[in-house]
């Protein structure tokens, strides 16, 4: 499946849920830190993992 018939949909007013990083108008979602990449947090590399554009 392409990258652009993926959708992410957001139930708080912020997005990003338990990601915990900031939209940028200018950039996009950025995560602060590179704590999410490490091998403790499993929710972002299985979402990667999932995703077989990035």
């Amino acid at each position: 499946m392409s990258g652009d018939r993926i959708h992410v949909f957001e139930k708080d007013s912020i997005p990003g849920g338990a990601c915990d990083g900031y939209e940028y108008p200018s950039l996009g979602y950025v995560t602060r830190g590179d704590r999410e990449m490490d091998n403790h947090f499993e929710v972002m590399w299985d979402l990667f993992r999932s995703i077989p554009s990035i």
